[in-house]
């Protein structure tokens, strides 16, 4: 949950997939965040499909969390030893710390080049 004494300093990004991009969705968006959201069409910001730059989730999380899951030689023979190994990969993630410290570095960085980018136009 986002304070709200921070909202108006904060943008929120949606990912635009049509299940995520309903009228109701929309309007929510709309009331907590105003013009602060970027989104699918250039209501209110346009956000490039497949652009992942600016989600960690997309630029880090998802990659290192399959490489670890799927990097064993351990076999998953059930739903379970997925869930387990994903729940593994999740907590080896969530210790490195000077891993985490490079990803925030780096979404910094990638935040301050589109500003940067943003003021030249």
């Amino acid at each position: 949950m986002v304070p709200r004494n921070a909202r108006n300093r904060i943008f929120f990004m949606h990912d635009g997939a049509p299940p995520h991009f309903g009228r109701q969705v929309r309007a929510f968006l709309q009331r907590i965040f105003g013009t602060r959201w970027i989104g699918r069409n250039p209501v209110p910001h346009l956000w490039p499909a497949r652009s992942p730059d600016l989600n960690p989730l997309d630029f880090y999380f998802w990659g290192a969390l399959k490489a670890i899951v799927y990097g064993s030689s351990r076999a998953l023979r059930t739903a379970q030893d997925l869930r387990d190994r994903i729940e593994e990969a999740v907590a080896t993630l969530a210790r490195n710390r000077a891993v985490l410290r490079r990803v925030r570095d780096n979404l910094v960085e990638r935040l301050q080049a589109r500003i940067d980018n943003y003021l030249l136009l």
